[in-house]
């Protein structure tokens, strides 16, 4: 990026300088490396340039300065930002060699950007299918205009969109529908020299709504096309703006009709929670989003259903359409066409639950293209183009990712093409042209084949996306590389996806800390075992998407809730390093659960009508079996006292009953419930760890409301005992859930091994301790309200059930599922089954300080009230 004048090199001032030294002579090394930076007056007298040292390099080490004693240099374009009426700048590198120093310099004199002139578009108003003109004169710049590149932002200007470039100050455009009821756009124009110099003005603000006639007409014209196999009219205007050729017009056209279907599926979505559909089952919410109001104004209505239905299918067929079109636009050349096509392709994929399985093949492909090709110039432009690609480039890799794996996550409504898609395939298959063969099996049961044969087609497609996300997420890291020194760092933090990269030494990951948002974090211990050495300098790569990849087997774990973590150490080749920490320093991960989960309503059980005089506990049976043994689960007990001024003891114990008394004491674990330290919310939460369950089949756990005689305290070494039935002058809520962290291996197989989840798991998140790095998800599974063997009696009919413990449940039965609360008649006992999750069978020391911690905080705070065991 910079150009030779003789004694001086020019620089823009909109970009950083990376300067890169060796020793000539290979066979000595540098004790020392010192970087010096000078700024210059000219002397008008003598010709001549005076040159200060600049003193404040030690301030902003790790701001604008990266690498000052290393062999490669960086100053970022803050230093020239922050001190335009410099400019000269000598940039000085010295070597000490034994006693010896040596020293080499390179001077710069700031390009100087174009002279603004004037502007203009026209009409001030218009719609997404207007054409707007812009003219410009009076731009001048000692080397020459080299081209005027535009943009345009509606809510955001860090969102803004590329719309084009052109070599004449005429150009001819079409803008986004604007923000809000006055609908302005505001309109930007850039100016390049010969130098790549760049000048910014906003041309001004121009109100733009949404041609609507013109997209229905578009929609509609693709749904004719679609049904009849014909090919697409050319009366509508887009279409014919399409079939231009022209990649600037094209990526306008996805631009604007893409930036049109977003806005109207948040409208969507603002509907689906007015009626009461369940966004976790319609989509994946945005990242960083703390909490969704799912305050329904009425109950689900199959009407609008079907409305939003159809609305995603035709938006999904008219992506597939665009993406189809620019796919076969032309292809990329140069910088300006990266910027335009990735920034169409972050705006045509941006709503996930309208790919279709061709669509997501194409953008992939697409992106990964742009992925290469930028590796290729990176080089030749600049870091800030450089980065503001590679942002359009991750959000749209990820968005596909998202898109092929939420209908197996059951995230997502089926879409009409892939359906079609499927059927197309299963004809094939089912008939045979040459001997009119219809192959019997398949037709048998039409809509299982098809059901099944469309998830073994998503799944294909998802393994094949997922390579290719991963492959252009390592070329992206590639091209980063080269503008990256240590110490320096890019951040792509959208509601997409967040990304981090960064340049270090060793030393940069002890107690590392990410945290790119509520409930999302990465912390590195203090203690890491790797083959870096002090000086081996590397990358470090911080990842958080929305939706967790699927798992081959669904059945076996639940992670459709969850964010996918990943945390990388790379080479100077782009190879990972393995890093591996002990059990005594776990890295701590924090995986962010979707806004969109709602949790289920607890469960009311009517024990003040209990009456046993054998028995001193109330007992609950959870089942814990798994389907896969190298898979483990951790259990979430909350109890909520309709008293919440009454205490209670809590026992449990694996695979059998607990039995607590003054001469029988066989229990795996206890807890007090006190009233003191019960949450804000009214709630007691008990959480049992995957390292404590692993193995086991079940667990029973009992409650007993305690004495106002008895001391609640946990100072107790001993749990409270007593021989007195129990009796319960207060009702409570119950609710069971399990937890758990997983990585995926190789084979695309769920595996849990050193990995433990943590004390600080809830409803938002879940907090996993591990002793190497991957990528990270977690599950959650509800305890479901039913049971295959005998049914609660309704709360209603107040009738006391006693059985015999060693013969036979009973279940807890939600009748109801649009009531807040099950009421549960009285009983005995009651049964509840979980679902398989995962296993670990290691047990962290680290944790065991956590938990320990973790109780004192508890007895002091009445916020928050969960135990450890």
């Amino acid at each position: 990026m910079c150009s030779h004048n003789l004694e001086f090199q020019y620089i823009n001032p909109s970009t950083q300088v990376a300067l890169f030294s060796f020793s000539v002579d290979k066979s000595v090394s540098p004790t020392n490396i010192t970087w010096n930076v000078y700024y210059g007056l000219m002397n008008s007298s003598s010709d001549t340039h005076n040159w200060t040292l600049f003193t404040n390099m030690i301030k902003y080490r790790n701001i604008w300065f990266f690498g000052a004693y290393t062999t490669n240099f960086t100053a970022s374009n803050q230093l020239f930002q922050e001190n335009r009426n410099i400019a000269f700048w000598r940039f000085e590198v010295v070597y000490t060699i034994g006693q010896e120093k040596s020293l080499s310099a390179l001077n710069f004199e700031i390009n100087q950007p174009p002279t603004p002139g004037i502007c203009s578009i026209a009409p001030s108003n218009g719609k997404t299918t207007t054409k707007f003109n812009i003219s410009c004169g009076g731009w001048n710049d000692t080397d020459g205009i080299k081209d005027y590149s535009f943009y345009a932002w509606t809510k955001n200007p860090d969102h803004r969109l590329m719309l084009g470039t052109s070599l004449m100050m005429r150009f001819e455009l079409r803008l986004p529908a604007g923000d809000g009821n006055s609908s302005l756009v505001v309109v930007i124009m850039q100016a390049r020299d010969h130098l790549n110099s760049v000048t910014e003005v906003n041309i001004g603000n121009v109100s733009v709504v949404a041609d609507t006639d013109v997209i229905n007409s578009f929609v509609e014209a693709i749904k004719i096309t679609s049904k009849s196999n014909s090919t697409m009219s050319d009366k509508n205007p887009l279409v014919q703006l399409l079939n231009n050729n022209n990649s600037y017009v094209t990526a306008q056209v996805v631009t604007t009709v893409s930036q049109v279907f977003n806005e109207m599926n948040i409208k969507s979505i603002e509907l689906a929670v007015k009626m009461g559909i369940p966004l976790a089952n319609i989509g994946v919410s945005l990242l960083g989003i703390r909490k969704v109001d799912m305050r329904s104004e009425s109950s689900s209505n199959a009407s609008f259903y079907q409305t939003m239905k159809q609305e995603l299918n035709d938006h999904a067929s008219a992506r597939e359409y665009l993406m189809k079109t620019m796919n076969s636009s032309a292809t990329i050349t140069s910088s300006n066409i990266l910027l335009l096509q990735s920034s169409s392709l972050a705006q045509l994929t941006q709503v996930t639950n309208q790919l279709t399985r061709s669509t997501c093949i194409l953008a992939s492909n697409k992106c990964q293209a742009i992925s290469l090709a930028l590796q290729n110039i990176t080089a030749q432009i600049s870091f800030e183009d450089t980065q503001i690609i590679a942002n359009h480039i991750i959000q749209c890799a990820t968005n596909v990712l998202s898109a092929i794996s939420m209908p197996l996550h059951q995230r997502a409504m089926v879409l009409d093409l892939d359906l079609d898609a499927t059927k197309t395939s299963i004809n094939k298959d089912v008939t045979d042209s040459e001997s009119n063969y219809t192959n019997p099996n398949l037709l048998n049961d039409t809509d299982k084949s098809l059901h099944q044969r469309n998830l073994d087609e998503q799944n294909l497609i998802t393994k094949i996306i997922a390579n290719q996300v991963n492959e252009t997420m390592t070329t992206i890291t590639a091209a980063l590389k080269v503008h990256l020194n240590v110490g320096q760092n890019m951040t792509v933090n959208t509601t997409a996806v967040f990304v981090s990269w960064e340049m270090g030494l060793k030393t940069f990951l002890i107690n590392k800390t990410i945290h790119p948002f509520d409930h999302a974090q990465i912390r590195l211990p203090s203690t890491l075992n790797s083959n870096l050495s002090d000086n081996d300098v590397f990358s470090l790569r911080s990842v958080v998407q929305p939706l967790a990849l699927p798992s081959r087997t669904h059945s076996q774990v639940n992670t459709s809730m969850s964010a996918m973590v990943s945390f990388s150490v790379l080479n100077s080749n782009g190879t990972e390093i393995p890093i591996h920490t002990d059990e005594e320093h776990a890295i701590e991960i924090i995986i962010p659960r979707d806004p969109y989960f709602v949790m289920p309503p607890m469960t009311l059980y009517n024990v003040t009508s209990l009456r046993d005089s054998k028995q001193q506990f109330y007992f609950h049976l959870i089942n814990i079996t798994q389907l896969n043994e190298n898979l483990t689960v951790s259990l979430h007990v909350e109890m909520r006292p309709s008293n919440q001024k009454l205490s209670y003891l809590l026992i449990f114990k694996f695979d059998s009953e607990p039995p607590l008394n003054i001469e029988i004491n066989d229990i795996d674990g206890w807890y007090l419930l006190c009233s003191s330290n019960i949450a804000s919310d009214g709630i007691h939460t008990y959480f049992i760890n995957n390292n404590r369950t692993a193995g086991r089949q079940s667990i029973v756990f009992g409650f007993r409301e305690l004495s106002s005689n008895e001391l609640c305290s946990y100072d107790l070494l001993t749990p409270p005992i007593s021989d007195k039935p129990f009796h319960f002058s207060s009702d409570y809520e119950l609710r069971t859930f399990t937890s758990a962290c997983y990585y995926l291996d190789s084979n695309n197989d769920w595996q849990s091994d050193g990995l433990l989840v943590g004390p600080m798991t809830n409803h938002y998140q879940t907090q996993c301790f591990t002793t190497h790095l991957t990528t990270f998800f977690s599950a959650y599974s509800n305890a479901p309200s039913t049971v295959t063997e005998n049914a609660m009696l309704p709360v209603n009919d107040q009738i006391n059930v006693g059985m015999n413990f060693s013969s036979s449940f009973h279940s807890c039965h939600d009748d109801d599922d649009d009531n807040n609360n099950t009421h549960i008649s009285a009983i005995q006992r009651s049964i509840v089954n979980i679902k398989p999750e995962i296993s670990s069978r290691k047990s962290f020391y680290f944790l065991r300080q956590t938990e320990k911690q973790f109780h004192r905080t508890q007895s002091m705070s009445a916020n928050q009230n969960v135990s450890v065991q």
